[in-house]
């Protein structure tokens, strides 16, 4: 699933504040399946805004839900 596949549901909000305070419409959720070091598929859905094409930002939540971590002190 290189792109996703939209989800045939609501958006859990219509906009969010960017940085600066202007808002950014949400145009939709999306699933998403991604294979991760250990080669486990992880799937996850995201919402996608309107003028952020090509980044992708996961929220602490997610990471504590799959007991991830991020080690800052080595690479």
């Amino acid at each position: 699933m290189m792109r996703g596949e939209r989800v045939s549901r609501p958006t859990p909000v219509d906009f969010i504040e960017g940085i600066g305070g202007f808002l950014l419409d949400v145009l939709g959720v999306w699933s998403f399946e991604m294979r991760n070091v250990f080669g486990q598929t992880v799937t996850m859905e995201a919402c996608v805004i309107d003028g952020c094409s090509n980044e992708f930002l996961v929220g602490v939540d997610f990471l504590e839900h799959h007991k991830a971590s991020i080690d800052f002190k080595s690479k």
